[in-house]
């Protein structure tokens, strides 16, 4: 029970520091930032896939499609990332929107490519890299994705859980095993996230609070010092006459 209020808690204590506009301000920013290494990396990870397996034998027309798709979405989630200043002061709302799309549509291409690989190579060269390509990126999207309130978990979503209806569909033990280890890193994965959004939101107030501190410390230094000059100022001249 003490954990579960804890946890309440805490959940409470982020709904409140998210309605804070200068931390969400602040997070969204800090969201851009983290991404440029999140999108170069789909990049690297599906040129090494296309060129070094055989994936592209399976079905090279859908293969093709979804690379497009993929850098399609790369392109843009990189124009709201690089014009993030701009974009934002004109609408924060729609840049929120365009950027979850893009990186929801990366991860679901993933996914799709996961599926796709199975269903060429079974157990193969070829999908097992596919699909440690996409644990990696779902380890490093909850990274990335701390700060969200919701798309760090659509992200493992989409990534993660398109091989595990297609993997029992099989009927073999080995894919069955496969949906069956996706699916537990599927649920460690977003207690991961959860847990790293909560500690990002606490530090991110934290440090707000630290820097409103610090501003008033120095505010009240700044006052101290000219109240000290007006009263030597003000000794000084019947002093002096």
């Amino acid at each position: 029970m003490l954990k579960l209020k804890l946890t309440d808690s805490s959940e409470q204590d982020v709904a409140s520091y998210r309605r804070r506009p200068e931390l969400r301000t602040e997070a969204d920013r800090d969201l851009a930032h983290r991404s440029f290494a999140g999108i170069f990396s789909f990049f690297v990870l599906w040129l090494i896939i296309y060129y070094a397996s055989e994936l592209e034998q399976g079905n090279e027309i859908l293969l093709q499609f979804l690379g497009f798709m993929l850098g399609a979405a790369g392109v843009g989630r990189l124009y709201l990332v690089w014009k993030f200043d701009a974009q934002y002061a004109a609408a924060p709302r729609r840049w929120r929107v365009l950027f979850s799309i893009g990186t929801c549509l990366s991860a679901a291409i993933w996914g799709g490519v996961s599926v796709l690989a199975l269903n060429y190579n079974g157990l193969g060269t070829t999908s097992l890299m596919v699909m440690l390509s996409a644990a990696g990126l779902a380890a490093a999207g909850i990274v990335s994705l701390a700060p969200t309130a919701w798309m760090g978990g659509v992200f493992v979503l989409f990534l993660l859980l398109p091989i595990v209806p297609f993997a029992l569909a099989t009927g073999a033990a080995s894919e069955r095993g496969i949906a069956m280890l996706f699916l537990a890193f599927f649920v460690f994965m977003m207690l991961m996230w959860r847990r790293l959004h909560v500690e990002y939101w606490r530090a991110l107030a934290g440090r707000a609070e630290l820097v409103k501190a610090k501003e008033v410390a120095e505010a009240a230094t700044l006052a101290k010092g000219q109240f000290i000059a007006s009263v030597s100022h003000e000794l000084r001249t019947p002093l002096t006459s």
